[in-house]
């Protein structure tokens, strides 16, 4: 007897918007307890076009990390209150009124044009969805 296995596609990342226009910067949602708790530690390093959404959290710490990241403080309405540049490993940052952090490789605040009173979202497209 034959079985029919599913197709299954690789999962879509939503993509950062920066003040409504959409960038090329994938993110990934953390939003269970575990999820947020691990952060990055449990993943690869991110790449330039990677980052991580903790929703729920005004501070991070980069104990057991390798590596440099930007750290991107947000308020209500998801404003930029912040942005921590290259915390390096073993590090504590936390932000006053944040509700959420997001985290990104060395360098990409920048690059992507995020500042002080910037307001992110993220959405999620067919463009988005990458193997």
């Amino acid at each position: 007897m034959n079985t029919v296995k599913p197709i299954t596609q690789p999962p879509c990342h939503s993509v950062l918007c920066i003040d409504g226009v959409a960038s090329t910067c994938r993110v990934t949602l953390a939003e269970s307890f575990f999820a947020r708790a691990v952060g990055l530690l449990a993943r690869a390093p991110l790449n330039d076009n990677d980052s991580l959404w903790i929703l729920h959290c005004g501070s991070i710490h980069t104990i057991g990390m390798r590596y440099a990241i930007d750290v991107v403080f947000l308020g209500e309405e998801d404003r930029v209150l912040r942005v921590a540049v290259a915390v390096q490993p073993l590090r504590m940052r936390m932000q006053r009124n944040a509700r959420s952090v997001l985290e990104m490789h060395a360098g990409s605040a920048a690059q992507f044009g995020i500042t002080t009173g910037s307001r992110l979202s993220t959405v999620r497209s067919s463009v988005a969805c990458f193997s």
